[in-house]
Formats: structure tokens, C-alpha cells, sequence
């Protein structure tokens, strides 16, 4: 899935202290049995890939692509036809006017060109941004259900040969996360802006 490999790194292990952050350093210097420390463990891969609001940003993108993919097809035609023109009259201008609309159809081509790798940069960024809305929902879910139930670490479940299924929280985090952010609507940032925009919430 697209954005998985840069939200994956983005998860290593998320240790919560809630016991550190309420009662200062002096209970941080003290070492806890094995026995009391509670952890739990994620699925991260079967969460962004169930999740309905990760879902929702790869169909709005083919839609993106394909709309300024046909809008550039019809420029491309435009583009030969204008070219086709041009060497029809290539006997019958002179080498200079044909020279000036030589160079005027080229600037014109550069245009295009440079309007196409304008809108494949701005479709990237506003994909990265969508993502990065379920990510950070994503963190903030994890760490509300950590404190809700005490936990000290959460692990991710790629990095563990075995775990017991009592120790695995994803579906409790995937409920939580479609319930809280159910659709992510993919906006193009403006032209000029380097910032991607997206909002969220639920789908209209």
C-alpha cells in the first residue's frame, strides 16, 4: 500500500509513561518488576490497510490522475495539431517567420511540460498529506488507549515471532479509528503553495 513504508518508521515503539508525566522523576528512577509492567501490541499493517479512512485516499488519487491525464491529452492534440500545421507551412514561409513560430511552439511544448510535472508534484504532496492525517489520528487513538488501560509499551506485531492474542489491541485501535475518522478528502494544494492541504471527517 502506498504511504505504508513512510508511516512504518514512523512506529517503532511508542512507550507511554503515564505514571512518569503525573508524579515526576523520582518514580521514572525506579525500576519495576517484570511482572508489573503492562504492555500490549499492535498490528500496524492491518490497521492502515483496513482502515477505512486509507481506503478512501487511493480512489480519490486514480480519480486525480485520470482527470488531468485526459485534460493533458487533449493539450497533447492541440500540441500536434499545431505542429502538423507548422510543417505544412514550411515551404511557404520564409526561413525567418518559420524560425519565429518554430521557437513559439517549442516555448509552447515547454509550458505544457512543465505544467504536467507541476501537477504530478502537487497529486504527491497532496497524497503524502492525506496519510499523514491517518497517522497522526492514528498516534492519538494509541496513546489515549494506552493510558485507558495503563499500558507501559506498546510493541508493533512485525517485530515479535509470537504474541498472544490477549496482548493485541489493533482491533480495539481500528474501531476507534474508523468511528473517529472515517473518510479523508484529498484536496490539491495551490498552485505556487508547497504546502499540501487536506481535511477530513466523514464523507458527504
Amino acid at each position: 500500500m502506498k504511504g505504508m513504508e513512510f508511516l512504518k518508521f514512523t512506529f517503532i515503539a511508542l512507550l507511554v509513561c503515564s505514571h512518569t508525566v503525573s508524579t515526576g522523576p523520582a518514580i521514572a528512577q525506579q525500576k519495576l518488576p517484570p511482572g508489573n509492567i503492562k504492555f500490549a501490541v499492535v498490528n500496524f499493517e492491518k490497521i492502515f490497510r483496513e482502515a477505512a479512512a486509507t481506503r478512501s485516499i487511493a480512489p480519490q488519487i486514480v480519480k486525480l490522475k485520470k482527470q488531468y491525464e485526459s485534460q493533458f491529452k487533449d493539450l497533447q492534440k492541440k500540441l500536434q495539431s499545431v505542429e502538423q500545421g507548422l510543417k505544412d507551412q514550411r515551404n511557404i514561409l520564409s526561413p525567418e517567420a518559420y524560425a519565429e513560430k518554430q521557437k513559439a511552439f517549442k516555448k509552447q511544448v515547454s509550458g505544457v511540460q512543465r505544467n504536467v510535472q507541476t501537477v504530478q508534484r502537487m497529486v504527491v504532496r497532496a497524497e503524502g498529506n492525506a496519510y499523514k492525517i491517518v497517522r497522526r489520528a492514528f498516534h492519538r487513538i494509541t496513546q489515549e488507549v494506552a493510558k485507558e488501560r495503563s499500558l507501559d509499551l506498546i510493541f508493533p506485531r512485525s517485530g515479535l515471532i509470537h504474541v498472544n492474542s490477549r496482548y493485541d489491541i489493533s482491533d480495539a485501535i481500528l474501531k476507534r479509528l474508523n468511528k473517529i475518522l472515517p473518510f479523508v478528502k484529498v484536496k490539491l494544494p495551490a498552485r505556487g503553495n508547497g504546502r499540501p492541504k487536506a481535511s477530513h471527517g466523514k464523507k458527504k
